[in-house]
């Protein structure tokens, strides 16, 4: 996850974490505490920052949470050999995992959440999608009103596939 998707799950929520509007988190207390969870240090309010200690001349630059909202999040990649929708070129795991889990396991890496990738290689069908539907640890369950059985069956193949 990269500071432009973790600033939308808290405008916008995800699961059953609610979203939170301008009027209650500003976009300075977002940056703050994506800097925070970044490990970046931030000033508290009443103490003066530290001078900064001068800073090597050679290597590369830490990168800055400015730096961060400006770095798409990272696309995945698959190599598709599901049958079905996946096999018929329709993308509907694809977009699925997109549009519901790629904010916690961006790209199917480990983000927030563990990386997805091969899951079939270290799960079940079956635990994948007790998982999913239930939920675990901080992450929200999907029942069937949320993500439809078919739409289920769609994302095991993408996931399954994902290098």
């Amino acid at each position: 996850m990269n500071a432009e998707g973790f600033a939308r799950v808290v405008r916008n929520g995800v699961g059953t974490m609610p979203g939170f509007k301008a009027d209650r988190v500003s976009d300075s207390d977002i940056n703050g505490m994506w800097a925070f969870l970044m490990g970046a240090p931030v000033a508290a309010a009443e103490k003066p920052a530290p001078s900064p200690k001068p800073q090597p001349t050679t290597g590369p630059e830490k990168p800055t949470v400015a730096a961060a909202l400006q770095t798409p999040a990272p696309k995945p990649q698959v190599t598709v050999v599901a049958k079905g929708d996946e096999a018929a070129g329709g993308g509907v795991g694809q977009r699925i995992f997109e549009q519901q889990c790629n904010a916690c396991h961006p790209g199917g890496g480990q983000g927030l959440g563990p990386a997805v990738k091969s899951i079939a290689d270290r799960s079940t069908r079956e635990a994948f999608n007790s998982v999913t539907r239930e939920g675990k640890g901080m992450m929200p369950g999907f029942k069937a009103d949320r993500l439809p059985e078919g739409d289920l069956d769609a994302l095991w193949n993408y996931l399954k596939d994902l290098k």
